[in-house]
């Protein structure tokens, strides 16, 4: 056969049927392949969505995990304040002291941890501080990615009082060294009186929240007044309600208040530190999460490459098969032709079995 040579029907028909099935299958394997990467990329990127979810929730939660070790450590802090204001009323009980001048020494120790109490529980550098006098909104913070949160209230663990004198003024205390109390007048404003924070007031009676008490006691300025004591936070009061830790009574009083904020304390503390354990507990689980995820992604990818190995193994076996059925079929032809071809016209029963075909 040359380049002049007359085509043959059988052999044109079936190269066109090997290209016409080769672009069937061609077509079918890229269908194949798509409707795989597509179900397995829905699968991945709903896995990656959710890992960008745990990511986010893992900064989040940081936060919070932050914000509470925070506050238990500042509670602790005024745990062992307490603890210390505890053992100086019991060394003023225990020690005999006799001299006046160690008696205000211990009552000035006694008024410089309760400022350092309040210095803790006020200063936080955050805008929210669940221990502070100033009342906040709870702390919530979520502990999944699902929706769940948990909730911290407020609790003041500062310590404070202020007393109603008879005249309708109030006196208050002040966080500013050198002096221990201030009075207003109705309208809040100053007065000028004022009790200095050594040696500038004397409690002279308190029978429950009555309070009869004088300023500037030890000079020729000195002004009793009576009124009414209020607390507020965990309502420890300044050495000199307790008379100085002088008296037995005095001493009483210090220790039965004592006790009592530090029950208080101890239970805000536990609050604190079960949600401390949560958010911890929430960031280890987002860790878990983010970890099962990935190995979802992992064993989806391998899964993926797997599938699309078998299609293009299964095109492989069509293309193959299809070309043995064309070859066999170009056999069985010639093989006819042969047979009904001999001592007769091989050109018109070619023919015929390519019209039959």
């Amino acid at each position: 056969m040359t380049i002049l040579s007359p085509i043959n029907p059988s052999v044109y028909g079936a190269f066109i049927l090997q290209q016409q099935l080769e672009r069937y299958n061609v077509a079918q394997l890229k269908r194949e392949q798509e409707g795989i990467q597509a179900d397995y990329g829905q699968q991945i990127g709903s896995q990656n969505r959710e890992i960008e979810a745990w990511n986010t929730f893992k900064t989040d939660i940081t936060g919070s995990q932050d914000f509470l070790s925070q506050t238990v450590a500042r509670t602790g802090e005024i745990r062992t304040t307490i603890n210390a204001l505890i053992s100086h009323v019991y060394e003023a009980q225990l020690n005999g002291i006799t001299s006046a001048d160690t008696w205000n020494t211990l009552a000035q120790e006694y008024d410089a941890l309760i400022r350092t109490w309040n210095n803790t529980a006020n200063s936080n550098g955050r805008a929210l501080n669940l221990i502070g006098e100033a009342t906040v909104s709870d702390y919530i913070f979520e502990t999944n990615i699902y929706g769940a949160k948990a909730n911290v209230s407020h609790s003041d663990l500062t310590t404070g009082y202020y007393i109603i004198d008879s005249g309708g003024n109030t006196w208050k205390k002040e966080t500013d060294y050198g002096t221990l109390l201030k009075q207003f007048d109705s309208s809040e404003n100053l007065t000028g009186e004022y009790a200095a924070i050594y040696g500038g007031v004397r409690l002279d009676n308190r029978t429950g929240s009555a309070v009869t008490f004088t300023v500037s006691p030890d000079t020729t300025a000195s002004t009793q007044y009576t009124g009414t004591l209020y607390t507020r936070g965990l309502s420890v009061l300044d050495a000199w309600v307790y008379e100085d830790l002088e008296t037995t009574t005095g001493r009483s009083y210090a220790i039965a208040d004592l006790e009592t904020a530090l029950a208080t304390l101890d239970h805000n503390l536990r609050r604190f530190e079960a949600a401390l354990t949560q958010a911890q507990y929430s960031l280890g689980q987002a860790g878990i999460s983010t970890n099962a995820l990935q190995n979802t992604i992992s064993n989806l990818s391998g899964q993926q490459l797997l599938a699309l190995q078998e299609v293009d193994n299964q095109a492989s076996i069509r293309n193959s098969s299809s070309l043995a059925y064309i070859n066999q079929s170009q056999v069985i032809r010639n093989e006819y032709v042969n047979m009904l071809g001999a001592g007769t016209n091989s050109d018109f029963v070619g023919a015929l079995i390519n019209i039959l075909g």
